[in-house]
């Protein structure tokens, strides 16, 4: 029917009395099925890679006790670090230690398996930063637990808020002093 098969063939080959070669026993085995599934994993590894490279929030693979095994492009970027730099310095050198949140975020994502909250994060130099963090636990082909942690910089967004509270404020106060001259006039 046209259709394209892959064969795995082998045998074992010996030498007739008269010096020629013959095939003495072989077989094939159809290995189309092995060679489509195959196939469909490396593609779905090759756009999980994409989606991982080109991803604008930073993406961790990490265990529990804040070790980091992985980083994607825009997490090394967001922190200012090589992945080998945030693999060999793990959470420590990431997570404010004295963010309050730090403890219920750690207590929330063990008993639950996965937690949303914001933390202050820090960069390379030591800047620290506002970020939304997404985190769930797994457990590994091996049954070791691991967690996904998507991050995202919050920092414009905090600014803005802030800068609309001010301007609240203000708006509040001119309105308490229109409504004082107000009551003056009458």
């Amino acid at each position: 029917n046209g259709e394209i098969r892959h064969i795995k063939a082998f045998g074992e080959a010996g030498m007739d009395t008269e010096g020629n070669v013959e095939l003495i026993s072989g077989a094939a085995l159809d290995i189309t099925e092995k060679k489509i599934a195959e196939e469909k994993l490396r593609q779905s590894k090759e756009q999980i890679s994409r989606i991982l490279e080109n991803s604008t929030e930073g993406i961790l693979l990490t265990a529990p006790d804040g070790s980091i095994f992985s980083a994607n492009p825009a997490a090394c970027k967001m922190f200012g670090r090589s992945e080998e730099e945030l693999c060999e310095l793990g959470r420590e050198a990431v997570v404010d230690k004295n963010d309050p949140r730090l403890a219920k975020f750690l207590k929330i994502r063990s008993e639950k398996g996965k937690v949303n909250i914001e933390l202050n994060l820090l960069r390379k130099d030591g800047t620290e930063f506002p970020a939304e963090l997404s985190s769930a636990l797994f457990k590994d082909k091996n049954g070791h637990i691991k967690s996904s942690m998507t991050i995202r910089d919050i920092t414009e967004r905090k600014k803005a808020e802030h800068k609309l509270r001010e301007n609240e404020k203000r708006l509040g106060l001119r309105k308490n002093i229109a409504e004082a001259f107000i009551n003056i006039e009458k």
